[in-house]
C-alpha cells in the first residue's frame, strides 16, 4: 500500500480506501496502489476487469472534476451510487438510494405475510413473527450501524414497514397504537434494537480486543479519555473489487 490507501477483502472483493486533504494526492497514491495490485494479482494468474471498475468519491466540499484514475491502461469510471456487500453507498452519503432499496425488498416480505393471514384461515401470529423476523426484519438489521445515522424521514419508512407488518401478523386495525403492537407482539421499535444491537456488538468487540475492531475501539476510547473534544477524521472510502473488478473512491471529511 502507499501513502495513506488501505486494504480491506472479504472473500474476492476487495476494498481501498484512502483518505487526505488534497484530492490529487490521494489519486496519485491511489494510481500506485492500483497498480501494485494488478501486478500482484497478474502474479497469481488473476486479473481486473477495467470496464467493470468504478471509482466515487466523498467530500463535504463540491468537486466538479475528479483527477483521473487508470488500471491496466484504462480510465477508472467515477459514478454518484455503487453497491458493496449489500450496502448503496452514494456520494452524498444520505443513504436515500439504500433506504429506497431496502423498502423495496422489504415489501416483498410484506406480501409473503399478506398471502399468509386471513380472519377465517392462515397461520397463528406466532408463525407469522417468525416468518416476519426471517423475511423483513433480517434486511431491517443488515448494516444498520451505516445507515442508522441518516435522516428522521429515511428511518420513518421502515418504521413505517415494521407497523404495518406487526398489524398484518395480528390482523388488528390500522387505528391500532404503536406501542400496543409492540407489546402484543413482543417486538422493539427499531430505534430501540438497534441501540441494543450496537451495544452488544461493541461489547463483544471490546472483550476481543484482537480483532481490528476492538483494537480501534479500545484506541478511540483512550483519545476520547484524553481529550473529549478531539476531531476525528473520516477516511475517504476507496471501495473496490478488483477480482470482480469494482473500484470506489472517497474524498476527506471530518467528523466532530
Amino acid at each position: 500500500m502507499v501513502g495513506s490507501i488501505r486494504l480491506m477483502a472479504f472473500a474476492d472483493d476487495l476494498v481501498l480506501v484512502g483518505a487526505g486533504i488534497r484530492t490529487k494526492r490521494v489519486c496519485n497514491e491511489m494510481n500506485q496502489t492500483l497498480a501494485n495490485v494488478e501486478e500482484f494479482l497478474w502474479d497469481k494468474q488473476l486479473a481486473v476487469v477495467p470496464s467493470k471498475t468504478k471509482a466515487m468519491g466523498f467530500s463535504r466540499r463540491r468537486v466538479r472534476v475528479w483527477p483521473n484514475l487508470s488500471i491496466r491502461g484504462g480510465p477508472v469510471e467515477f459514478v454518484q451510487s455503487h453497491r458493496f456487500l449489500g450496502v448503496l453507498f452514494d456520494d452524498r452519503m444520505s443513504w436515500s438510494e439504500h433506504i429506497g432499496a431496502l423498502v423495496r425488498s422489504c415489501y416483498q416480505g410484506v406480501n409473503i405475510l399478506r398471502t399468509l393471514a386471513g380472519l377465517d384461515w392462515g397461520c397463528d401470529p406466532k408463525t407469522m413473527l417468525t416468518v416476519y423476523r426471517g423475511f423483513v426484519l433480517s434486511r431491517l438489521d443488515y448494516a444498520f450501524g451505516l445507515y442508522s445515522f441518516c435522516s428522521r424521514a429515511l428511518l420513518a419508512q421502515l418504521n413505517r414497514i415494521q407497523n404495518q407488518c406487526l398489524r398484518i401478523c395480528l390482523g388488528v386495525l390500522r387505528s391500532t397504537p404503536i406501542n400496543v403492537l409492540c407489546v402484543e407482539d413482543g417486538v422493539c421499535p427499531l430505534s430501540i434494537r438497534r441501540s441494543e444491537l450496537t451495544r452488544r456488538y461493541m461489547m463483544r468487540c471490546r472483550a476481543n480486543l484482537t480483532s481490528a475492531t476492538g483494537t480501534r475501539l479500545a484506541e478511540a476510547a483512550i483519545e476520547f479519555e484524553e481529550n473529549p473534544l478531539i476531531e476525528f477524521p473520516c477516511p475517504v472510502h476507496t471501495v473496490s473489487h478488483p477480482i470482480r473488478g469494482r473500484w470506489r473512491l472517497q474524498s476527506n471529511t471530518k467528523v466532530f
